[in-house]
């Protein structure tokens, strides 16, 4: 039952009629680029590829990490070259291709087509209809299922989404929803792990950021961890935990206050459910091993750290997409390191200038 139920649903359902959506499309690829994408690999592309990988990775199954082919290269050169090349080719791959040379491949495909993405993919990535009306919903409805028999490929409306501006009433809310057959609104709660609305209450839009770090810990606890190993996975398990939500906003100081409460109230222990008596300051514990720390994460100052990356980027990249659209808006006619806070900000513009202010 379960595999006549995975079969009917990955099952190609076939295309047709992919011309008349093809005339619509414009050609991205040139010439130059199609034959310079088709050109056989060279050992010089294999090269890079293979050197572009972790030395000390995991080894493959025969026990050789990437350290070995990477030293060994002018002996082993040819050999791999020459596999590699086949199997491009759409020849047999030998046995125990996979535990080795496979993992090279996407590497040199990488190579080749980051180079022309850029012209195919377009910055937004995204698009939206200016005037929800039933007729423009109804033409989108018309698009995708011809798009659906062209490609062979079905939209997924139960995993589909709806947002709608403030402005938009119930009323027509419900009207549109039932001409697209979707039924659920789009950025509720959170996207790609990130919140999609930052009210004013930010404790509580974040809320999930210490939810997670205590769901962690409470599963490490009762295991009797030595300090060694309660300092291993604060660092590597507990800490990384927001790195995410840190590199795109602004957590409040009560936010990271509990973060590092977290953190200190797993290294101290607790016994007969009672928390263990913290004998020294957790900004004693952040500074470095050398200055007599033990080099735990200050959660604000990487949070400002994090911020200060991307704030890098704009300054570094002015001719990104969110670099050109934060120019135009908020600083148009002075340098991104001269730029001041305008009196009511943005959520993306907080995090700008809080790391701002650390380049």
């Amino acid at each position: 039952m379960a595999a006549r139920f995975y079969a009917h649903l990955f099952a190609s359902e076939g295309s047709r009629d992919g011309e008349r959506v093809q005339q619509h499309i414009e050609g991205a690829i040139t010439e130059e680029m199609n034959a310079k994408l088709t050109m056989p690999f060279t050992d010089e592309e294999i090269e890079t590829a293979l050197f572009q990988m972790g030395p000390t990775k995991a080894p493959r199954p025969d026990g050789l990490p990437t350290m070995f082919y990477q030293r060994h290269w002018e002996l082993v050169k040819n050999d791999v070259c020459g596999a590699v090349r086949e199997f491009l080719a759409g020849k047999a791959a030998p046995d125990g291709f996979n535990d080795t040379i496979i993992v090279m491949i996407p590497k040199a495909l990488a190579n080749r087509l980051k180079v022309v993405l850029p012209f195919m993919i377009p910055e937004e990535q995204s698009a939206f209809v200016p005037e929800g009306s039933r007729e423009n919903f109804a033409a989108l409805c018309s698009i995708l299922q011809e798009y659906e028999v062209a490609s062979g490929q079905k939209v997924n409306l139960q995993k589909s989404a709806i947002f709608f501006g403030k402005g938009t009433s119930d009323d027509s809310k419900e009207e549109l929803k039932q001409v697209l057959d979707m039924s659920a609104e789009a950025l509720s709660e959170r996207y790609l792990g990130l919140p999609t609305v930052v009210g004013r209450s930010k404790d509580g839009t974040f809320k999930y950021v210490k939810e997670s770090a205590r769901g962690k810990v409470s599963g490490w606890k009762g295991q009797g961890l030595s300090k060694t190993a309660r300092e291993v996975l604060i660092k590597s398990g507990l800490q990384p935990t927001p790195t995410f939500t840190m590199s795109c906003f602004q957590l409040t100081k009560k936010m990271c206050g509990n973060l590092s409460s977290i953190s200190s109230n797993f290294w101290w222990g607790e016994a007969n459910g009672q928390k263990k008596v913290h004998w020294i300051a957790w900004d004693k514990m952040c500074t470095r091993k050398h200055e007599g720390g033990l080099g735990f994460r200050d959660p604000k100052a990487f949070n400002q750290a994090m911020l200060a990356k991307q704030s890098w980027r704009l300054f570094q990249v002015p001719t990104s997409l969110c670099a050109r659209v934060l120019k135009a808006q908020y600083y148009a006619e002075v340098s991104i390191l001269n730029a001041t806070c305008p009196e009511v900000v943005l959520i993306l513009i907080e995090v700008f200038y809080m790391g701002k202010t650390c380049c």
